[in-house]
């Protein structure tokens, strides 16, 4: 057993895993980027990139992803509901802009199962989009 740093070399075997294990296409981390030079580089949102070895051989591999999550706090006595989604959606554009000037390329929020019902029609008009996927949470100690 050998755990290693992954290397452009582990770039085909990586996909060979992905595709055998019959995960979407969608579902491939982002690994390389193409810079606005048009130079392909490692996706530095990947801290960590590691390989299980089994007998010199890739058996497994781990990407560490940076990602944010948003919490959002709003004062239902101010302003009327109408004035609150307005600065809502100001605030998610600012917020969006934010979180891309920073290089995340993704922002997610974990809503309670009380208030998703009434939520979720105004998450979705401000472009986010449900996870089909479950979310598991692993605590660091």
């Amino acid at each position: 057993m050998t755990i290693r740093d992954f290397n452009e070399d582990d770039l085909e075997k990586a996909h060979a895993i992905h595709t055998a294990n019959g995960l979407h296409e969608n579902c491939f981390p982002n690994l390389i980027i193409r810079t606005a030079e048009g130079k392909d580089e490692a996706n530095a949102l990947f801290i960590t990139r590691s390989v299980y070895e089994h007998d010199g051989k890739p058996a497994m591999m781990a990407f560490l992803k940076i990602t944010a999550e948003i919490f959002l706090l709003v004062d239902h006595e101010m302003g009327t509901p109408e004035e609150r989604w307005t600065w809502m959606q100001e605030f998610n554009a600012y917020i969006r802009h934010e979180a891309w000037k920073r290089g995340l390329e993704q922002l997610t929020c974990w809503i309670p199962p009380e208030i998703e019902e009434s939520f979720a029609k105004r998450l979705t008009e401000m472009g986010y989009v449900k996870s089909p996927w479950t979310s598991w949470t692993l605590n660091l100690e």
